[in-house]
């Protein structure tokens, strides 16, 4: 990974863009006008925005469901970029400051294992985007085959 997080996070942008407009495909191509494609459209970004992982923690199915969404890889790939784990490092000598001096435990957010800066992390959510951004593009292409079929 790279000192200047500022290619990293272009790159990051560029492909949450790229499978995002893929996305737009799907809609476009399942739509029978552009009315029903704008009605769809807020849904999908609620949904965007709910299994991001930010707004609260996920955990069991709403986590594996999670992981469908673009928005999740790359929050976590900006949030790898910019380095937030390493904010959380006060956090984590404090509690461990804490449980020292009254012998409590205090309990650690594991939310910071998607900002997780490992070899692969990156990697891993940009190739899931790609992925997403391939998907979509050959799910748009088999729908619209079959509208020419249909000629609606």
């Amino acid at each position: 990974l790279m000192e200047n997080p500022v290619p990293e996070m272009l790159l990051t942008t560029y492909l949450a863009v790229l499978s995002a407009s893929c996305m737009g495909l799907i809609v476009s191509a399942l739509s029978n006008n552009a009315d029903r494609a704008m009605t769809v459209s807020p849904f999908l970004l609620v949904i965007q925005m709910v299994f991001a992982g930010i707004i609260f923690k996920l955990d069991g199915a709403v986590k594996a469901i999670s992981n469908l969404t673009v928005s999740r890889w790359a929050i976590s790939a900006l949030g790898i970029s910019a380095d937030l784990e390493k904010m959380y490092e006060p956090v984590e000598e404090q509690n461990e400051l804490i449980a020292n001096l009254t012998g409590e435990t205090v309990a650690v957010d594991k939310s910071l294992e998607l900002f997780e800066r490992a070899d692969g992390n990156m990697l891993e959510c940009w190739l899931v985007m790609l992925g997403f951004c391939l998907v979509c593009c050959v799910i748009s292409a088999v729908v619209l085959r079959r509208v020419a079929k249909d000629s609606r």
